[in-house]
């Protein structure tokens, strides 16, 4: 079997999230909110077209990768997130990349 053509694949984006007002948490509740969101407003479908993943973090904002196709999808999932483990929060994207390594030097 031949491996797909660079051309073919599907890109990806490398999102840093971060906490804006509310309680301090660890990157994974606020990636897991954000899930739950994406669920929340596009269903199960929509939230496997995402290609939704928490590749680490820098700190306590998580680095989602999601598939530049649907990065408008995760951006309306953010901004909709108000809660985080019951408690009111305000989250908002910090920063988006094509390398998983800018996110890493520019996401303090």
């Amino acid at each position: 079997m031949k491996p797909i053509l660079p051309t073919l694949r599907d890109t990806k984006r490398y999102v840093v999230v971060g906490l804006l007002t509310g309680t301090q948490s660890s990157a994974h509740e606020i990636a897991m909110a954000v899930k739950e969101s994406i669920a929340r407003l596009f269903g199960s479908f929509g939230m496997a077209e995402t290609g939704f993943m928490e590749v680490g973090s820098t700190g306590k904002k998580p680095i989602i990768r999601v598939k530049a196709k649907s990065l408008a999808k995760l951006k309306a999932a953010v901004a909709f997130t108000t809660q985080l483990s019951g408690r009111p929060a305000v989250l908002r994207t910090e920063r988006v990349t094509g390398i998983l390594a800018k996110t890493k030097q520019g996401g303090q």
